[in-house]
């Protein structure tokens, strides 16, 4: 399984209350950051949320997908946030091949 989580626009305050809720249901919690630079405190903030700490994603990551492949199929589901509203094609891809659930 694999959710797709927006943060809205700027920080983790824009989440949604069911986003928040299948966030703490993560084992792995991704970040990327290579379509909009997230500041510390967001990314401290969604830990906060979380209970864990939050793994930043670059392009790289993103876009070889192998790492955030690799972990949905082991069955600790990660949640890709989305630091703008305009999502990338490719996170509709990796979503699109592992999980039916969107929030945010």
């Amino acid at each position: 399984m694999l959710y797709l989580i927006g943060i809205g626009i700027g920080n983790e305050k824009g989440l949604t209350l069911e986003g928040a809720e299948a966030l703490k249901k993560c084992k792995i919690v991704f970040l990327e950051d290579y379509t909009n630079l997230v500041e510390k405190e967001t990314v401290t903030g969604i830990e906060k949320i979380a209970g864990r700490k939050v793994e930043i994603l670059g392009r790289e990551a993103v876009e070889g997908e192998k790492k955030i492949l690799q972990a949905a199929e082991k069955k600790k589901p990660p949640c890709l946030f989305q630091a703008t509203r305009l999502s990338p094609q490719r996170m509709f891809r990796l979503f699109s091949r592992q999980g039916k659930k969107v929030y945010g």
